[in-house]
C-alpha cells in the first residue's frame, strides 16, 4: 500500500499515515497471521532428581485416557493408565500421591491449565505438601515440550503393540523398560541411572561416560534450529498490543488490550480492552499496537526524492580532519642549522665527526639519477623509497661548529 500511495502522491510522514490507517482497520487486523515466535526459553536444568517434573494427558488414545509424568533431570518417565471421562481432580490427586509414596514428593510440578490441575482443591494439596505448582501459558504447547515430547514418542510406541488389554499392558511395560534403559541424547545416559543411582539388571548392559553438561548443549542446538526467524520482542507493562484470542481451543482473530504484569521473560498478563479480566499470554501470542502517541520513525522513504543529493553528496566539512601516520624514519640533519651568515657557511672537513659521517653515508647516493649537490648528505639516493612517505626536508643544510659534546651521526639510510 505504502508503495502504491508514493507513485502517485507524497507528503510528510506518509508511511506513518497508511500504517495508522490499516492498525485502525479491525477487519485487517482479524486476518492477521501469527507473529514470527520469539527465540525459545528453556527451564533451567534441574541439579537432581524430582526436583521438577512435567505432566500431561494423552488421549483418549487406545480407548484410555493416559497421565504422563517426566522428571526433568532424569527423563524418568511415569505413564497412568485412567479411564475416559474420570479424570478428576481426586483421581489425579490418587494417582500422584502413589507416585509420590514411592518416590517422595516433587519440589515443582508442571501443567497445562487443564481443570483437573486448576481447581481448589488440588491447589490446596500441593500447598499442604510443599510442592510448587506451575501453570503453562494457555493454548502454548510447548511451555510445557517435556511432557508433549514424550507423548509423541509414547503414541508410536503403543501403536506397534496390540489393541488388546493385556496385550497393551505387556507393551507399556517394554516400552517403558527400554526407555529406561536407553541413554536419553539431552543427558547422554540412561534415565534410569541417573533417577535410581545405579544401572538395572537386564539383558543390555550399558556403561556411558556421565557428561551432565551435553544437556546445556542440547538446549543451544534446540534453541539455535528452533527458528532463524525468531527474535526479540520490546514488550513492556502498559504498552498497547493485540492480544491473540481463542474460541473452543482454535485461533479467534485478535483484540486490542495493555500489558499489565509480567510472570515470567515471555509470558505477560494482558487487560483486554472489552472486558473486565485478565488474561495471561505468550510473547508469541501478542502484537504490538501500533497508536498515535508512539514515536513516528526516522525513514528516509519520507523524505522527496533527489537524483542530486543521492547521486552527488556533498563534502562533509564537519567531519574530523584527515591525519597522515607518522612515518617510520626521517631524514633528520647531522648539525644544528644557524642563521644565514656568509663566514659561517664553509664546511670545515678537518672536523673528525665530519668525516666519519661522510664515509659512513649510503653507496647508494652515488648511483643516483640526478647530479649530485654540493652536499652530498643533502637528498637520499633515488633509486630506494622509504618505507613510508616522509616529510621534505631542505636539501642543503647549514652547518656550524659547536662547543656540545658530539655524539655519533644518525643518518638516514633506507634498507
Amino acid at each position: 500500500m505504502q508503495r502504491l500511495a508514493r507513485r502517485f502522491f507524497w507528503w510528510p510522514g506518509l508511511d506513518a499515515d497508511i500504517d495508522q490507517l490499516v492498525s485502525d482497520c479491525d477487519p485487517c487486523i482479524q486476518r492477521l497471521p501469527d507473529p514470527t515466535p520469539v527465540p525459545p526459553q528453556p527451564w533451567p536444568r534441574a541439579n537432581r532428581p524430582w526436583k521438577r517434573i512435567h505432566m500431561d494427558f494423552a488421549g483418549p488414545f487406545l480407548g484410555s485416557m493416559w497421565l504422563i509424568v517426566i522428571d526433568a533431570y532424569s527423563r524418568w518417565p511415569e505413564v497412568v493408565e485412567m479411564q475416559v471421562g474420570h479424570m478428576t481432580t481426586s483421581s489425579v490427586i490418587f494417582t500422584l500421591s502413589t507416585m509420590f509414596s514411592r518416590y517422595g514428593f516433587a519440589e515443582t510440578l508442571v501443567s497445562d491449565n487443564g481443570r483437573q490441575f486448576t481447581s481448589d482443591a488440588f491447589a490446596e494439596w500441593c500447598r499442604s505438601h510443599g510442592v510448587i505448582h506451575k501453570l503453562t501459558t494457555p493454548y502454548h504447547p510447548s511451555s510445557n515440550g517435556l511432557a508433549k515430547r514424550f507423548v509423541g514418542t509414547f503414541k508410536q510406541a503403543m501403536l506397534k503393540g496390540g489393541e488388546e488389554e493385556e496385550e497393551k499392558k505387556v507393551c507399556l511395560l517394554k516400552f517403558l523398560q527400554r526407555y529406561r534403559l536407553t541413554p536419553h541424547p539431552a543427558t547422554d545416559q540412561a534415565p534410569a541411572e541417573l533417577f535410581l543411582g545405579r544401572t538395572p539388571r537386564s539383558q543390555f548392559d550399558l556403561l556411558f561416560p556421565t557428561d551432565l553438561l551435553a544437556a546445556e548443549k542440547t538446549k543451544e542446538k534446540d534453541k539455535l534450529h528452533y527458528s532463524h526467524d525468531a527474535k526479540e520482542k520490546k514488550i513492556a507493562i502498559g504498552a498497547a498490543v493485540l492480544i491473540r484470542r481463542y474460541k473452543g481451543g482454535q485461533p479467534a482473530g485478535w483484540v486490542r488490550g495493555t500489558v499489565v504484569g509480567r510472570q515470567g521473560s515471555v509470558v505477560w498478563e494482558v487487560k483486554p480492552s472489552d472486558r473486565d479480566e485478565v488474561w495471561r499470554r505468550h510473547s508469541d501470542q501478542l502484537r504490538l499496537a501500533r497508536t498515535v502517541d508512539d514515536p513516528e520513525p526516522q525513514d528516509d522513504s519520507d523524505l522527496p526524492y533527489d537524483s542530486t543529493t543521492q547521486h552527488n553528496p556533498e563534502p562533509q566539512h564537519d567531519q574530523a580532519p584527515h591525519y597522515d601516520p607518522e612515518p617510520l624514519y626521517y631524514s633528520a640533519p647531522l648539525f644544528d642549522p644557524v642563521p644565514p651568515n656568509d663566514s659561517d657557511r664553509q664546511v670545515d672537513l678537518t672536523v673528525p665527526e665530519l668525516q666519519s659521517a661522510l664515509l659512513d653515508a649510503p653507496a647508494a647516493a652515488e648511483q643516483a639519477s640526478s647530479p649530485p649537490s654540493a652536499n652530498p648528505l643533502s637528498e637520499p639516493p633515488k633509486d630506494s623509497e622509504p618505507l613510508l612517505s616522509t616529510p621534505s626536508v631542505t636539501t642543503q643544510q647549514m652547518l656550524r661548529r659547536s662547543t656540545r659534546v658530539r655524539r655519533p651521526a644518525q643518518v638516514f639510510a633506507p634498507e
